[in-house]
């Protein structure tokens, strides 16, 4: 019976020993497969952010510039109107105010094309989560 009881303790003993060695083999798989899945996610947010400013902030940062710059015209215009009014004579004001006319409807047409071409909609970014993603987070709670 001695023999007996030693030789269960021992295969006992063995099976705990092939236990613990199999969580710590899980528990490292588990580790890298979260790395691994940290490091794909962490790809795939870094290659989203690069896309949302190539396509959206590019190109309203380019309309910003283009309305600064006509911004700045009107306002250079204002004062050459207030110049104008100053100091020139009749014939100078009607050849300023035609200039004027043309450059102001040429404006007119820019921010009519701008309106009718959606320049000044607004820009959403949103992102759908891939349901497998989102499968492995709400169903999976066991290994």
């Amino acid at each position: 019976m001695k023999v007996n009881v030693a030789l269960i303790l021992e295969d006992i003993r063995m099976n705990m020993y092939s236990i613990s060695a199999s969580i710590e083999r899980i528990e490292s798989a588990i580790f890298v497969t979260r790395q691994q899945l940290n490091h794909h996610l962490d790809k795939l947010q870094d290659n989203f952010v690069a896309e949302a400013v190539k396509n959206s902030t590019k190109q309203i940062q380019s309309f910003i510039m283009a309305l600064t710059k006509k911004q700045r015209e009107i306002e250079e215009w204002i004062e050459d109107v207030e110049s104008i009014k100053k100091h020139a004579t009749d014939r100078q004001t009607f050849l300023g105010m035609t200039n004027l006319e043309t450059k102001l409807n040429k404006t007119s047409n820019d921010l009519q094309s701008w309106i009718d071409g959606n320049h000044l909609s607004q820009t959403v970014v949103s992102f759908h989560l891939n349901t497998l993603l989102h499968n492995i987070i709400n169903e999976r709670t066991k290994f």
